[in-house]
């Protein structure tokens, strides 16, 4: 297992830049930080994730990237729905963990599969 630094940096700055937006979107203080710690909590392990290079197992390595790309849209989604509502802060917890834990669990599962 590899790890490919360009792509990264790439992923940071981006989940730097999408954090802010989503600061920048919130309607209350507390919104705004919330939206700003957890885009950028999530966001830093997909970083991390998509730049892992499997390079002995290529099927692998396309599926973990497909997965982690589709859990960014969701994510993005997700979080700019809760940017433009008033909600609690469980209810912003709550699924971004699921979330979380669900991408944890799926990529060791992908990278344990080494196909």
């Amino acid at each position: 297992m590899k790890f490919d630094v360009f792509r990264f940096v790439i992923f940071f700055c981006l989940s730097a830049l999408l954090s802010w937006v989503g600061y920048e979107l919130g309607i209350e203080n507390l919104q705004k930080l919330l939206l700003l710690v957890g885009l950028g909590a999530f966001m830093l392990v997909l970083s991390a994730l998509i730049s892992i290079k499997l390079p002995d197992y290529p099927k692998s390595q396309v599926n973990l990237r497909i997965m982690c790309y589709l859990i960014f849209c969701v994510l993005i989604l997700m979080n700019f729905v809760f940017s433009f509502f008033r909600f609690s802060i469980s209810a912003f917890i709550i699924p971004n963990g699921v979330l979380l834990l669900l991408t944890l669990l799926l990529s060791k599962t992908i990278i344990d599969s080494k196909q």
